[in-house]
């Protein structure tokens, strides 16, 4: 059964890279954002178990910010 599903896996996944290439960029460049988001959860401390972590992560990850924020965000920081 699992032989199967190996395999199926396989076909499936080279099925989307002969026909388009982009989603699976797209789903490489999603996961690393994911746990870059888990790492960073994970090295700031706080009392959240794995699965809370994940969960943030995952939202965190699919979050964009309008460039007119960060704009705003980098100009009210003081430099020194």
């Amino acid at each position: 059964m699992k032989a199967r599903a190996s395999i199926f896996g396989t076909v499936a996944v080279a099925a989307i890279l002969a026909f388009n290439p982009r989603p699976v960029c797209r789903v490489v460049s999603s996961a690393r954002d994911i746990q870059r988001c888990f790492q960073d959860l994970r090295n700031a401390g706080g009392s959240l178990n794995p699965v809370e972590r994940l969960l943030l992560s995952l939202v965190l990850a699919n979050t964009t910010v309008a460039p007119a924020e960060v704009n705003a965000a980098a100009a009210a920081v003081p430099r020194t």
